[in-house]
């Protein structure tokens, strides 16, 4: 049992400090996405602008020598961050970097950054290397003519500067306001939790539970020790101070230890680390002393009248036993909970998966994409451009590998739009492609936007319904200045019974009665925003094919050599939300492995301790004949009132049957559990006890 209090001891204090740890890792990330900022920093935002990189920084260079401070950009690539610096050396915060002196002058295509890289000058110095980072000329930047001037700029110097005039400088030069001069569009923030922090939490909360119950149980199977010692004289704070002295050296020397191997194994580390570690560690000392008074109690209790009767009717034993065993009773019902709605949603993916299988599994579509800077700008200020960019591909991939536009959604007309006599509508939007291939009959028009309607439409207020429609595909403002009724639309009704897969993870039911919106040559905006997005939401479906997947990437690389298009299989990115809700549910089937295992090592004690306090009692019912059930029938009652109320909560919550009748064999192996190490311990104990006469 000491073994284990060691243990426990020095897990909490290594899991305790990388906590520490990974919160300023989490800081110095954040740190490196504006390492730039000084006392003296002012952040502008350019968008929308139509001037040369070399006109941007002739004025630049003026900036800098008027105000006397240096100008920095902030770009990513993927989880690199680049700045780019127009550079006054005597106030440029060299510091930030970990940089004594910054020179280009031998090589101004150089870089400093803390990654291995090309022509790399110098290191920046980042803790644990948090995040990769580079910094580089602003003019080598702009030498790439694939660059764009619009983004985040910080204005930074070492010294006080006119920040009111410079800002009113920059607004007149780019024709901004200085709200939207000012007003962040775009930028990166990181969260502390992460799945680093998460797996080190967990082991924590494990290793407090673990130490909890052996440093508590330590005592509790060592009462006859404790109370020879009062015998001899020894006090109770004497006996306190020999379980918990050693613990406390070991959470110290596991400190002192994890702090010294930072020390002599970082090359960098930010201020207020070793102060937040040790005031952390201390905290953490401080704890286990406040939760070591539940030992110190066990130990006040033990007294030389209850030592001499054989601690018979030991209370606090029994109590610290039926407390435990709840709180681990309460940790299994959450993690069975927990398993059922991740189950649940994982069969419920599985069934919906099989279904995008038979649909969707010969179609390919953007997974995922990596913007080129200029499209990235475009992305961030002007919805439009970014429109304009996939539009061209799409209809490209439309002409030469039969693309096909698939958009689904459900509306209810009245709440949306006030229309009385329809339920929930069914709304498809495709295009030409997709009506050919579902043996769909259409017709171009160039004016009117073209609806296809079931007839079991035919009599209602439709024309109303399918201009309002129309008109939600519109950008914001030209819906403001647009008159519905005067929106020219034209409708074909079809007789066909359809049953059309919705291409929708929020609709898991096929479509019987959709309105056809047909996506036309000439895209609305919202028709067109939605080829922006990823994944299944994307609705350009290509057919699949070797020759197709080759094309796909051959148009993109065209229009935007730097703009990075991953194309895969619907089957593939359905796939990945499976095998992450699968991975989830692995992690918390450890946990709870880990949790029942807990559980067998608290049902052991609890037979022990109950033992030890109860002895005289369970060894005269075995001598008078009752059986091993009847003499543990008050464990057995308060167990299984834990587990009933465990299998109540369990119905209330809706768990899946399989989790119901596994809590349920839980129950049951629990029980045999607890019936099998009392029969055990009894057989082993029962001779000793004769010999000593403590019967």
């Amino acid at each position: 049992m000491g073994k284990i209090v060691k243990t426990c001891c020095v897990l909490l204090t290594i899991c305790f400090s990388l906590i520490i740890v990974n919160v300023f890792r989490t800081n110095e990330i954040n740190r490196i996405n504006n390492i730039e900022d000084g006392l003296y920093t002012v952040k502008f935002y350019l968008t929308n602008q139509k001037q040369s990189p070399a006109e941007v920084m002739d004025y630049f260079y003026q900036l800098t020598k008027k105000y006397k401070v240096s100008i920095v950009k902030t770009d990513n690539n993927g989880s690199e961050v680049i700045k780019s610096a127009l550079i006054y050396k005597s106030t440029f915060p060299s510091k930030n970097f970990g940089i004594n002196k910054i020179d280009f002058s031998s090589n101004p295509s150089g870089k400093y950054s803390n990654m291995d890289v090309e022509n790399k000058l110098g290191d920046i110095e980042t803790f644990l290397n948090a995040k990769p980072i580079s910094l580089q000329l602003l003019s080598h930047y702009f030498s790439d003519q694939t660059h764009s001037i619009n983004g985040k700029y910080a204005v930074v110097s070492t010294y006080e500067f006119d920040k009111d005039q410079l800002i009113s400088d920059l607004s007149s030069h780019f024709g901004i306001s200085k709200k939207n001069l000012l007003d962040e569009n775009f930028g990166s923030k990181v969260d502390y939790v992460n799945q680093v922090f998460l797996i080190t939490v967990v082991i924590f909360m494990i290793s407090i539970l673990m130490l909890l119950l052996s440093a508590t149980y330590q005592p509790l199977t060592q009462l006859k020790k404790i109370g020879v010692k009062k015998l001899i004289g020894f006090t109770s704070m004497n006996i306190f101070l020999e379980y918990t002295i050693p613990n406390v050296l070991i959470i110290l020397f596991s400190a002192i230890l994890f702090d010294v191997s930072c020390l002599l194994f970082l090359n960098t580390y930010p201020q207020y680390l070793f102060m937040s570690l040790i005031w952390g560690q201390l905290f953490l000392l401080f704890t286990y002393l406040i939760s070591s008074l539940l030992v110190y109690t066990v130990i006040e209790r033990v007294t030389i009248p209850k030592m001499l009767k054989g601690f018979s009717g030991f209370k606090i034993g029994m109590f610290l036993n039926y407390f435990f065993k709840g709180l681990i009773t309460l940790s299994v019902l959450v993690g069975f909970v927990t398993i059922s709605k991740t189950l649940m949603d994982m069969n419920k993916q599985m069934t919906y998966q099989e279904r995008w299988d038979r649909n969707g599994s010969h179609f390919i579509t953007i997974e995922n994409y990596s913007p080129s800077d200029e499209l990235w700008q475009a992305m961030q200020s002007n919805q439009s451009k970014a429109n304009d960019y996939f539009t061209t591909i799409y209809h490209r991939l439309e002409r030469e590998t039969g693309a096909q536009y698939i958009k689904s959604d459900y509306i209810n007309a009245y709440e949306t739009y006030r229309i009385k006599g329809f339920n929930k509508v069914e709304i498809l939007y495709v295009n030409h492609n997709y009506l050919k291939a579902h043996g769909f009959s259409s017709k171009i028009t160039d004016n009117k936007k073209l609806f296809l309607v079931p007839e079991s439409y035919q009599k209602t207020n439709l024309t109303k319904l399918v201009r309002h429609i129309y008109r939600s595909q519109l950008s914001y403002d030209e819906q403001k200045n647009t008159d519905v009724n005067k929106l020219p639309v034209d409708i074909i009704y079809y007789k066909k019974h359809v049953d059309l897969f919705p291409y929708n993870e929020n609709i898991p039911q096929n479509f019987k009665e959709p309105i056809i919106s047909v996506v036309g040559d000439n895209l609305l905006f919202e028709e067109a925003a939605y080829l922006t997005n990823t994944g299944i939401s994307n609705p350009l479906k290509i057919p699949k094919s070797k020759k197709n997947f080759q094309t796909a990437n051959r148009i993109v690389t065209t229009y935007d050599e730097n703009t990075k298009i991953k194309f895969s299989t619907l089957h593939d990115i359905r796939q990945n939300m499976v095998d992450s809700l699968r991975a989830g549910r692995n992690n918390f089937l450890f946990m709870l492995f880990i949790l029942i295992l807990i559980n067998i090592a608290i049902s052991y004690f609890m037979i022990l301790i109950g033992f030890i306090c109860r002895h005289q009692y369970q060894n005269t019912m075995k001598f008078l004949g009752w059986k091993l059930v009847d003499r543990y029938a008050s464990f057995l009652v308060i167990i299984g009132t834990m587990h009933m109320i465990s299998l109540l909560i369990l119905i209330f919550s809706k768990v899946t049957f399989t989790v119901f009748v596994s809590y349920i064999l839980y129950v049951i192996l629990d029980v045999l559990l607890v019936l099998s190490l009392a029969y055990h311990y009894e057989q082993r104990k029962l001779s000793e006890q004769l010999k000593r006469g403590e019967i």
